[in-house]
Formats: C-alpha cells, structure tokens, sequence
C-alpha cells in the first residue's frame, strides 16, 4: 500500500514540475508579445511623425546622394587607376596562336562498302576528356527583365542619344555621356591613355554601364557577345578611329569587371583577353596567372612584334571571358532569305535559318569542340527542327530513330573541308550546318550529336581521332550491336555522320585501332 502511494505522489510532483515550466515557458512568450506589440505600435507612431515632418522628395534626395556618392567612389578608382598608366609599360613576347588540328581531313566524303561486315567490338579507347567545371567569375544574370536604367536625374547636358544602333540587325537605343562624342586620344604615349581613361570616368558612366549589361541580358548575349557590343558602341561613338575604340572597349569591360587590358603592339593598340578555354588561331602573352589573348579593332591588324602592358589589374575586374553559349541567342530574326531544303523519310523539309545569328558565329573565335556541341541553339530553328523531323521518328524504336538521324547525315549535306570552303579552320554551330554549302566531319558530329540528343533524349559522346570526328551513342537497349566504346561505365556504339551509307555501329576501318579522346556531352 505504502509504495502504491509513493508513486502516486512522484507521478503527481511531475506532473506539477512539468506544469510550472509549461507556465514558465508560456509567460516568457507573453512577455515577448507585449514587448513586440508596443515595438509595433512605437515603430507606427514614429512612421507617422515622419510622414508628418518629412516631405516625400527626402528619399529621392537620399538615393541620389548615395548614387552621387557610388559615382564619386568610381571616379575615384578610375583615376587611381589612370595615375598607374602612365607608369612606363612592360614589353611581353607575343607568341602565334595555336592551330587545332594538325592533320589535314580527306578531300572525298568516305563512302562504306555496300556488303556489311558486322562485327560488335569494344574499341581502344584514349582518355575521356571530362574538362573540371569552372565556374564564371561574373554573376549570372537574373532571369528577371532588367529595367532600362533610369537617366532622368541626370541634367540633360550630361547625357546624348545616339542614332540607334544595329547590332547584328537588332535595333538597339544608345544613350552615352556627352562627352565621350568629343573625346580624342592624343598619341599612344602611357600618358596620353591615361588622361584618355580618366576623362571617360564621367557623369553618366554609370547608365551607360547599366545599359550595356541590360542589352547583355536582354539579348541572352554571352560574354562574348558582350564584347561585341561594347565593340559596336565603340565603334558608334569614335568612328574610324581605332586607339579610342580599343580604350574605350577596354575601360567599359573593367568598369563590367572583366579582366581585360589595354596591350600596344608596334604603333596600335590591342584588347588583351583572358578566357576559361583554349583559344586558336590566335596570338597571345602569357600574363602573371593565365594566357592573354590578342583581339585588334583595327581592320588591318599588325601581326608581328612583341606586347606592351601594365602588370597590374582594374580592381574589382577578376573575371575571364566564358565562351560557352549556355542560352539562346534572341537576336532580330532574319530568317526569310535563305531556306535549307532537303528529304527525310522521303518527306521535303524547309528550314530557314536565321542570318543574324550566322553573322555572330562568323567571326567567333576557335575553340574547342566540346563548346560548339553544347551550345544552345536558336529557339525558333529548334522549333522548326522538333516540328520537321519529329513526326518521322514517332511510334519508332531508338535503334531505328538513330539510323534515320544517321542516313539524314548522309544523303542531305554536300561534303566541303573549311579551307575548301572558307580557307581556314572553322567549326560550326548546329545551325550554320543549314546555311553553308557544305560540312565535313567535326560539323556533322556536332549537329548528330544535338539531333540524337534533342529527338531521341539519348546521351553521345564526341570520338575524337587525329584527323577525325564521330560520334558515338548510348543506347538503353543493350543488345544493339555494332562497334561500341565504353565510357563512365556506359556502352556507346559508334555512329558517323561522315561515313557514308554506314549502319549503326559501323567503323571507318582505318580507324578500328587508333585510340581516340572521348568527350562526353550534357543531355
């Protein structure tokens, strides 16, 4: 009995232990309410007093002495900035830019023999190119739409609308500093750029800064293309005259915090570029940590002699260019001149292709394959391309797809080598295989490799020999025979687009023992 009531009574102090802390717990947030509420009501009153005493201007007053007061600290650093130029620059070797394919491809479209020897081999396989993930150093820009930068609280003097300006046939509106129209570069003198960089530190650098990076948004530009249009704006602004269009270039994509320099070569001036990737084709220094390549505004660049620069960098300009096209160029559509016609499953198809976004792969710089077969395509040709093609691949095995993919390759494009066609080495982007009179074997692998892709939703990896591109698939159904590497554990079977009349899994026999770089995509 005695110990029936001793537990009665433990249970019953617990249970009032655990009630006086409920009670503590819940006066401590009484407390916290009543301090809040009278937080409440103080931060009402003193809202109200303020209304009541200060005009509504006083905010607009506050953030234009902060936008005065950012201008100030930009000034600033661009004229510490300007004093350093004219320290005396450093001489640099320059070194010719590298050529990316040694060998030369075949004149003649290769043909496979009309008797099939079928065979299911695990090729040698070289390295697989898997390039470490770099991520750009400038922020991505929201997907939000930019407003246009508001200049009204700048004194009419300050700023001057120019005519508007065709970038790649999009009409673009151009409101710059007054005093940029006049501005002339004495000599080529450390000097005379230095005083050139610390008159362009104006009123309305700022808006002008802010509406080159609205139009990069708002065109999907890459940095790249941004490039290009601080080059157009350039070249709007200074005409003909070459230094100040490289200085100018220059000071905005710092002001952009890109790390970007002004180099002097025999009696011109160059934009030096650092980039994430290799770039051929084109000379370049070797900077203090990374390759500075040699881009001329000038229409006749000087080739030869060495580089003078600075050492040092425009502070907070840390970024290298990213060459990679990860969103859709929205540039004006000129699509209606010229129409690609060819036949798939004995259907015509007309794609036209937009001149504006050929005109911008023109004259972009060589690089490597890996950023010509995962750029993202113009939406509109992607559309056509869904639209013409699809139908034919519905209700149809993926084994099947592919090989009607494949024989398009074949049968609906003329074969031309670049120096046939262009004479240098140039790669194409997916769309410009629509536009030329002819491809070769890098070209046709790239355009595959985003068919298969995009129509299929099968992964491919890029094969690439010496003198040599193909393709080659994974399917989900293991038992596709044919020639096949593996890669991260996965089974591709080879595909070229090149060889004509060949099946799925059906190598080139000269190339049956050569090992070559394998390069995986993303889907």
């Amino acid at each position: 009995m005695q110990t029936a009531v001793g537990k009665d009574r433990r249970f019953c102090n617990r249970f009032l232990l655990f009630v006086f802390k409920k009670m503590q717990v819940m006066r401590k947030i009484a407390v916290f309410c009543s301090l809040l509420l009278a937080w409440s009501f103080t931060v009402a009153q003193v809202t109200d007093d303020f209304e009541d005493f200060a005009p509504q201007t006083s905010f607009d007053s506050f953030q234009q002495n902060m936008e005065q007061r950012f201008a100030n600290y930009q000034d600033s650093i661009n004229r510490r900035f300007a004093k350093e130029l004219e320290r005396q620059w450093v001489e640099y070797e320059r070194f010719d830019g590298e050529t990316r394919t040694q060998k030369p491809k075949p004149s003649h479209l290769p043909v496979a023999p009309l008797q099939k020897q079928h065979t299911s081999d695990e090729l040698p396989a070289g390295t697989i190119h898997e390039p470490t993930p770099v991520e750009p150093d400038v922020v991505a820009p929201s997907e939000s739409a930019v407003p246009v930068p508001d200049n009204s609280q700048l004194t009419e003097s300050a700023l001057v609308t120019l005519a508007p300006l065709s970038f790649f046939s999009q009409q673009l509106t151009c409101v710059c500093p007054r005093q940029y129209v006049d501005l002339q570069l004495k000599d080529l003198t450390e000097k005379s750029i230095s005083t050139f960089w610390k008159s362009l530190s104006c009123a309305g650098l700022e808006q002008f800064v802010q509406q080159c990076r609205s139009q990069q948004q708002q065109l999907q530009l890459n940095d790249w293309g941004l490039f290009e249009l601080v080059k157009s704006y350039s070249q709007q602004i200074f005409g003909g005259r070459y230094a100040e269009q490289t200085v100018f270039t220059v000071f905005i994509l710092n002001q952009l915090e890109y790390n970007v320099r002004i180099g002097r070569v025999d009696n011109q001036l160059v934009c030096l570029i650092p980039s994430l990737c290799k770039i051929y084709a084109v000379s370049y220094m070797k900077g203090e940590s990374s390759l500075l390549y040699v881009f001329s505004l000038y229409p006749t660049p000087s080739h030869e002699g060495s580089i003078f620069t600075y050492t040092f960098r425009f502070p907070k300009a840390k970024s290298s260019f990213d060459l990679n096209i990860r969103k859709p160029l929205l540039l004006a559509d000129e699509s209606a001149e010229k129409v690609f016609s060819a036949k798939f499953c004995g259907e015509k198809i007309s794609l036209p292709v937009n001149q504006s976004i050929i005109r911008f792969y023109d004259n972009y710089p060589q690089v490597d394959l890996l950023i010509y077969a995962n750029a993202e395509p113009d939406l509109q040709w992607v559309r056509r391309i869904e639209k013409e093609l699809g139908p034919a691949l519905e209700g149809k095995s993926e084994y099947e797809k592919v090989s009607l993919l494949l024989s398009f390759l074949h049968k609906s494009f003329l074969y031309k080598t670049d120096n046939e066609q262009f004479g240098r080495e140039k790669f194409f982007f997916c769309e410009e295989n629509f536009y030329y009179d002819g491809n070769d074997c890098e070209d046709r692998s790239v355009l595959f490799s985003f068919l298969v892709r995009k129509l299929v939703g099968l992964d491919v990896i890029l094969l690439d020999y010496p003198d040599h591109i193909a393709t080659a698939v994974h399917f989900n159904d293991d038992s596709v025979a044919g020639d096949y590497y593996l890669c991260q554990g996965k089974k591709f079977v080879v595909c070229d687009p090149t060889y004509v009349g060949a099946s799925v899994g059906e190598t080139m026999p000269q190339f049956k023992n050569v090992k070559p770089v394998l390069i995986p995509l993303s889907k």
